[in-house]
Protein backbone atom coordinates (compact mmCIF):
# COMPACT_ATOMS: atom_id res chain seq x y z
CA UNK A 1 0.00 0.00 0.00
CA UNK A 2 1.11 3.42 -0.84
CA UNK A 3 1.01 5.27 2.61
CA UNK A 4 -1.85 8.16 2.68
CA UNK A 5 -3.41 6.74 -0.36
CA UNK A 6 -5.58 4.26 1.24
CA UNK A 7 -9.24 2.78 0.25
CA UNK A 8 -11.23 4.38 3.25
CA UNK A 9 -13.46 7.47 4.00
CA UNK A 10 -11.74 10.32 5.67
CA UNK A 11 -13.90 12.51 7.04
CA UNK A 12 -12.03 15.72 7.74
CA UNK A 13 -13.51 18.15 10.15
CA UNK A 14 -12.66 21.83 10.08
CA UNK A 15 -12.57 21.46 6.33
CA UNK A 16 -13.33 24.62 5.11
CA UNK A 17 -10.39 26.30 7.07
CA UNK A 18 -6.82 27.30 5.84
CA UNK A 19 -5.17 23.68 6.71
CA UNK A 20 -8.32 22.24 6.08
CA UNK A 21 -8.06 23.20 2.22
CA UNK A 22 -5.09 21.59 1.91
CA UNK A 23 -5.89 18.35 3.66
CA UNK A 24 -9.38 17.94 1.33
CA UNK A 25 -6.90 19.20 -2.03
CA UNK A 26 -4.68 16.35 -1.44
CA UNK A 27 -7.07 13.66 -0.74
CA UNK A 28 -8.86 14.83 -3.89
CA UNK A 29 -5.93 14.63 -6.53
CA UNK A 30 -5.07 11.28 -5.08
CA UNK A 31 -8.62 10.04 -5.78
CA UNK A 32 -9.10 8.88 -1.90
CA UNK A 33 -13.03 9.40 -1.13
CA UNK A 34 -13.40 11.65 1.84
CA UNK A 35 -16.04 13.60 3.35
CA UNK A 36 -16.13 16.96 5.17
CA UNK A 37 -17.76 18.17 8.04
CA UNK A 38 -17.76 22.51 8.59
CA UNK A 39 -19.93 24.28 11.14
CA UNK A 40 -22.47 25.73 9.53
CA UNK A 41 -22.33 25.96 5.92
CA UNK A 42 -24.20 22.90 3.91
CA UNK A 43 -21.80 23.01 1.83
CA UNK A 44 -18.51 23.56 1.06
CA UNK A 45 -17.65 27.40 -0.51
CA UNK A 46 -17.16 26.94 -4.50
CA UNK A 47 -13.87 28.34 -3.74
CA UNK A 48 -12.75 25.84 -1.33
CA UNK A 49 -14.04 22.64 -3.60
CA UNK A 50 -10.57 21.41 -4.71
CA UNK A 51 -9.89 19.64 -8.21
CA UNK A 52 -10.19 15.97 -7.92
CA UNK A 53 -12.68 13.84 -6.27
CA UNK A 54 -15.69 15.24 -5.38
CA UNK A 55 -16.79 14.42 -1.56
CA UNK A 56 -18.77 11.63 -0.72
CA UNK A 57 -20.65 14.31 1.45
CA UNK A 58 -20.39 17.37 3.19
CA UNK A 59 -22.20 17.62 6.67
CA UNK A 60 -22.98 20.94 9.01
CA UNK A 61 -22.26 19.33 12.57
CA UNK A 62 -23.09 22.81 14.30
CA UNK A 63 -20.46 23.94 17.05
CA UNK A 64 -18.00 21.82 18.17
CA UNK A 65 -18.92 21.06 21.72
CA UNK A 66 -22.75 20.06 20.94
CA UNK A 67 -22.48 18.57 17.23
CA UNK A 68 -24.13 15.72 15.72
CA UNK A 69 -21.37 13.28 13.92
CA UNK A 70 -23.78 10.18 13.00
CA UNK A 71 -24.18 11.26 9.53
CA UNK A 72 -20.52 12.18 9.43
CA UNK A 73 -18.77 9.52 10.37
CA UNK A 74 -21.47 7.10 8.54
CA UNK A 75 -18.93 4.92 7.18
CA UNK A 76 -15.91 6.37 7.86
CA UNK A 77 -12.29 4.19 7.85
CA UNK A 78 -10.48 7.41 9.58
CA UNK A 79 -10.99 11.19 10.74
CA UNK A 80 -8.88 14.19 10.54
CA UNK A 81 -9.85 16.35 13.15
CA UNK A 82 -8.76 20.40 12.29
CA UNK A 83 -11.98 22.07 13.58
CA UNK A 84 -10.89 24.29 16.47
CA UNK A 85 -10.63 27.83 17.84
CA UNK A 86 -7.54 29.19 15.51
CA UNK A 87 -7.94 32.89 15.15
CA UNK A 88 -10.98 33.55 16.84
CA UNK A 89 -11.22 35.94 19.34
CA UNK A 90 -11.01 35.71 23.00
CA UNK A 91 -12.40 38.45 25.38
CA UNK A 92 -11.39 37.98 28.60
CA UNK A 93 -10.83 34.80 31.29
CA UNK A 94 -14.36 34.13 31.25
CA UNK A 95 -14.13 33.82 27.18
CA UNK A 96 -10.67 31.63 27.05
CA UNK A 97 -12.44 29.25 29.19
CA UNK A 98 -15.24 28.79 27.31
CA UNK A 99 -13.51 28.10 24.28
CA UNK A 100 -10.97 26.02 26.29
CA UNK A 101 -14.24 24.05 27.66
CA UNK A 102 -15.57 23.71 24.03
CA UNK A 103 -12.81 22.57 21.86
CA UNK A 104 -11.84 19.71 24.86
CA UNK A 105 -15.27 18.62 25.39
CA UNK A 106 -15.66 19.07 21.15
CA UNK A 107 -13.46 16.37 21.05
CA UNK A 108 -14.11 14.26 23.63
CA UNK A 109 -17.19 13.78 22.15
CA UNK A 110 -15.89 13.69 18.33
CA UNK A 111 -13.92 10.68 19.50
CA UNK A 112 -15.97 8.74 21.44
CA UNK A 113 -18.58 9.25 18.43
CA UNK A 114 -15.91 7.78 16.30
CA UNK A 115 -15.64 5.09 18.34
CA UNK A 116 -18.76 3.77 19.16
CA UNK A 117 -18.97 4.20 14.94
CA UNK A 118 -16.26 1.93 13.93
CA UNK A 119 -13.81 4.45 12.85
CA UNK A 120 -10.14 3.10 12.72
CA UNK A 121 -8.24 6.24 13.20
CA UNK A 122 -8.62 9.90 14.09
CA UNK A 123 -5.66 12.09 13.85
CA UNK A 124 -5.25 15.68 15.62
CA UNK A 125 -3.50 18.37 14.56
CA UNK A 126 -2.57 19.87 17.71
CA UNK A 127 -0.18 23.07 18.17
CA UNK A 128 3.34 23.29 19.35
CA UNK A 129 1.91 25.85 21.59
CA UNK A 130 1.07 22.53 24.29
CA UNK A 131 4.72 22.60 24.65
CA UNK A 132 4.84 26.74 25.76
CA UNK A 133 6.13 29.72 23.65
CA UNK A 134 9.62 29.58 23.43
CA UNK A 135 12.88 27.35 22.85
CA UNK A 136 16.76 28.11 22.88
CA UNK A 137 17.82 28.08 19.34
CA UNK A 138 19.94 25.91 20.27
CA UNK A 139 17.64 23.51 22.42
CA UNK A 140 14.74 22.10 19.97
CA UNK A 141 11.94 20.68 21.25
CA UNK A 142 11.08 17.15 20.52
CA UNK A 143 8.01 14.34 20.77
CA UNK A 144 9.40 13.41 24.33
CA UNK A 145 9.31 17.22 25.09
CA UNK A 146 6.93 17.43 28.22
CA UNK A 147 3.96 20.02 27.67
CA UNK A 148 4.06 23.51 29.29
CA UNK A 149 1.34 25.47 27.79
CA UNK A 150 1.02 28.94 28.98
CA UNK A 151 -1.47 30.90 26.99
CA UNK A 152 -5.39 29.54 26.66
CA UNK A 153 -4.52 28.33 22.75
CA UNK A 154 -2.17 26.10 24.23
CA UNK A 155 -4.25 24.77 27.42
CA UNK A 156 -7.32 24.38 25.10
CA UNK A 157 -4.82 21.93 22.33
CA UNK A 158 -3.46 20.08 25.41
CA UNK A 159 -7.00 19.29 26.84
CA UNK A 160 -8.23 17.65 23.67
CA UNK A 161 -4.81 16.05 23.71
CA UNK A 162 -6.05 14.31 26.50
CA UNK A 163 -9.48 13.31 25.62
CA UNK A 164 -8.06 12.14 22.16
CA UNK A 165 -5.91 9.62 24.14
CA UNK A 166 -8.18 8.64 27.02
CA UNK A 167 -11.62 8.40 25.04
CA UNK A 168 -9.83 6.31 22.06
CA UNK A 169 -8.04 4.01 24.52
CA UNK A 170 -11.38 3.01 26.02
CA UNK A 171 -12.33 1.08 22.86
CA UNK A 172 -9.28 0.09 21.08
CA UNK A 173 -9.42 2.73 18.69
CA UNK A 174 -5.90 4.18 16.92
CA UNK A 175 -4.83 8.06 17.58
CA UNK A 176 -2.22 9.79 16.18
CA UNK A 177 -1.22 13.24 17.01
CA UNK A 178 1.36 16.45 15.48
CA UNK A 179 1.85 19.48 17.02
CA UNK A 180 2.24 21.51 14.27
CA UNK A 181 4.32 25.28 14.45
CA UNK A 182 3.52 28.18 12.63
CA UNK A 183 1.71 27.20 8.72
CA UNK A 184 2.70 28.89 6.06
CA UNK A 185 1.04 29.27 2.59
CA UNK A 186 -1.68 30.06 0.00
CA UNK A 187 -4.58 31.54 2.18
CA UNK A 188 -2.40 32.08 4.81
CA UNK A 189 -4.63 33.86 8.25
CA UNK A 190 -3.21 35.39 11.53
CA UNK A 191 0.32 36.51 12.43
CA UNK A 192 1.53 36.42 8.72
CA UNK A 193 -1.58 37.90 7.22
CA UNK A 194 -1.14 40.82 9.02
CA UNK A 195 2.67 40.99 8.30
CA UNK A 196 1.56 40.81 4.66
CA UNK A 197 -0.53 43.64 4.73
CA UNK A 198 1.93 46.11 6.82
CA UNK A 199 4.69 45.00 3.69
CA UNK A 200 2.15 45.55 1.38
CA UNK A 201 1.64 49.20 2.39
CA UNK A 202 5.50 49.68 2.98
CA UNK A 203 5.50 49.77 6.47
CA UNK A 204 8.70 50.41 8.39
CA UNK A 205 9.47 46.80 10.52
CA UNK A 206 11.90 47.46 12.74
CA UNK A 207 12.82 43.69 13.04
CA UNK A 208 16.17 44.05 11.27
CA UNK A 209 18.29 43.52 14.45
CA UNK A 210 16.71 40.23 15.77
CA UNK A 211 18.53 37.19 15.58
CA UNK A 212 16.25 34.38 16.52
CA UNK A 213 15.65 31.07 15.13
CA UNK A 214 11.88 29.66 14.32
CA UNK A 215 10.62 26.75 12.51
CA UNK A 216 7.88 26.59 10.20
CA UNK A 217 5.62 24.29 8.32
CA UNK A 218 4.61 24.88 4.55
CA UNK A 219 0.59 23.80 4.67
CA UNK A 220 0.80 20.75 2.10
CA UNK A 221 3.19 19.72 3.69
CA UNK A 222 1.08 19.61 6.92
CA UNK A 223 -1.45 17.79 5.20
CA UNK A 224 0.68 15.61 2.77
CA UNK A 225 1.92 14.48 6.53
CA UNK A 226 -1.33 13.70 8.01
CA UNK A 227 -2.82 11.57 5.83
CA UNK A 228 0.58 9.88 6.44
CA UNK A 229 -0.62 9.67 10.08
CA UNK A 230 -3.74 8.48 9.10
CA UNK A 231 -2.45 5.51 7.53
CA UNK A 232 0.82 4.52 8.73
CA UNK A 233 0.99 1.67 10.65
CA UNK A 234 3.69 3.18 13.20
CA UNK A 235 1.66 6.47 13.63
CA UNK A 236 -0.72 4.58 15.43
CA UNK A 237 -0.88 6.02 20.04
CA UNK A 238 2.19 8.48 18.67
CA UNK A 239 3.08 11.90 19.13
CA UNK A 240 4.84 14.10 16.21
CA UNK A 241 6.67 17.25 15.39
CA UNK A 242 7.36 18.52 12.07
CA UNK A 243 8.96 21.22 10.31
CA UNK A 244 9.90 22.29 6.54
CA UNK A 245 11.75 25.99 7.24
CA UNK A 246 14.23 27.46 9.64
CA UNK A 247 15.13 31.09 9.67
CA UNK A 248 15.44 34.26 11.42
CA UNK A 249 11.99 36.67 12.08
CA UNK A 250 14.15 39.20 9.32
CA UNK A 251 14.44 35.73 6.95
CA UNK A 252 11.14 35.22 7.33
CA UNK A 253 10.01 38.62 6.82
CA UNK A 254 12.41 38.59 3.52
CA UNK A 255 11.09 35.47 2.32
CA UNK A 256 7.44 36.53 2.41
CA UNK A 257 8.21 39.82 0.68
CA UNK A 258 9.82 38.12 -2.03
CA UNK A 259 6.89 36.17 -2.77
CA UNK A 260 4.74 39.15 -2.48
CA UNK A 261 7.11 41.22 -5.13
CA UNK A 262 7.79 43.99 -2.65
CA UNK A 263 11.11 44.85 -0.91
CA UNK A 264 10.90 45.25 2.59
CA UNK A 265 11.95 47.88 4.89
CA UNK A 266 13.40 46.19 7.88
CA UNK A 267 14.93 48.55 10.51
CA UNK A 268 17.55 47.04 12.86
CA UNK A 269 16.08 48.71 15.84
CA UNK A 270 18.24 46.79 18.84
CA UNK A 271 15.89 43.68 20.67
CA UNK A 272 16.50 45.68 23.87
CA UNK A 273 14.62 48.85 22.66
CA UNK A 274 11.62 46.29 21.17
CA UNK A 275 10.91 44.67 24.63
CA UNK A 276 10.39 48.08 26.08
CA UNK A 277 7.81 49.02 23.01
CA UNK A 278 4.09 49.09 23.20
CA UNK A 279 3.36 45.86 21.75
CA UNK A 280 1.93 43.35 23.95
CA UNK A 281 4.11 40.72 25.81
CA UNK A 282 2.74 37.70 23.63
CA UNK A 283 3.31 39.31 20.03
CA UNK A 284 6.71 40.42 21.16
CA UNK A 285 7.31 36.71 21.98
CA UNK A 286 6.53 35.67 18.56
CA UNK A 287 8.72 38.43 17.08
CA UNK A 288 12.12 38.01 18.65
CA UNK A 289 12.15 34.78 21.04
CA UNK A 290 13.20 31.27 19.12
CA UNK A 291 10.71 28.30 18.63
CA UNK A 292 13.08 25.36 17.08
CA UNK A 293 10.99 21.84 16.66
CA UNK A 294 13.52 18.68 15.90
CA UNK A 295 11.17 15.96 13.89
CA UNK A 296 13.98 13.59 12.64
CA UNK A 297 12.09 11.11 14.79
CA UNK A 298 9.07 11.76 12.65
CA UNK A 299 10.75 11.62 9.17
CA UNK A 300 12.72 8.06 10.32
CA UNK A 301 9.48 6.66 11.71
CA UNK A 302 7.08 7.73 8.78
CA UNK A 303 9.87 7.69 6.46
CA UNK A 304 8.29 11.09 5.35
CA UNK A 305 10.38 14.33 3.72
CA UNK A 306 8.31 17.16 3.10
CA UNK A 307 6.85 17.40 -0.56
CA UNK A 308 6.50 20.65 -1.37
CA UNK A 309 10.44 23.20 -1.36
CA UNK A 310 9.52 26.41 0.92
CA UNK A 311 10.21 28.35 -1.52
CA UNK A 312 7.18 27.51 -3.84
CA UNK A 313 5.10 27.71 -0.37
CA UNK A 314 6.37 30.94 0.37
CA UNK A 315 5.83 32.26 -3.02
CA UNK A 316 2.01 31.15 -2.81
CA UNK A 317 1.52 32.90 0.32
CA UNK A 318 3.08 35.66 -1.18
CA UNK A 319 1.29 35.57 -4.21
CA UNK A 320 -2.71 35.61 -2.46
CA UNK A 321 -1.45 38.47 0.62
CA UNK A 322 -0.49 40.72 -2.57
CA UNK A 323 -3.62 39.91 -3.74
CA UNK A 324 -6.05 40.20 -1.21
CA UNK A 325 -8.10 43.30 -1.50
CA UNK A 326 -7.40 46.38 0.62
CA UNK A 327 -9.30 47.10 3.09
Amino acid sequence: MTVGSGAGVVLVTGANGFLGRAVTAALAARGRPWAAAVRRAERLPDDALPAGRPPERVVAVGDLATANWGEALAGVDAVVHLAGPAHRTVRGSGGAKRLLQEHAEGTRRLVAAAREAGVRRVVLASSTKVLGEATRPDRPWSAATPPRPDDWYGLAKLAAENFLRTEAEIGGLEWSLVRLPLLYGAGVRGNLERLGAALRRGRPLPLGAVRNRRSLLGVRNAADLLLRLADHPAAAGRVFLARDWDGSTPDLVRALARGMGVTPRLWPLPPLLLRLSPVGRAALRRLVGSLVVDDADTRAALDWSPPVAPEVEWRAAGRTLAEAPRP
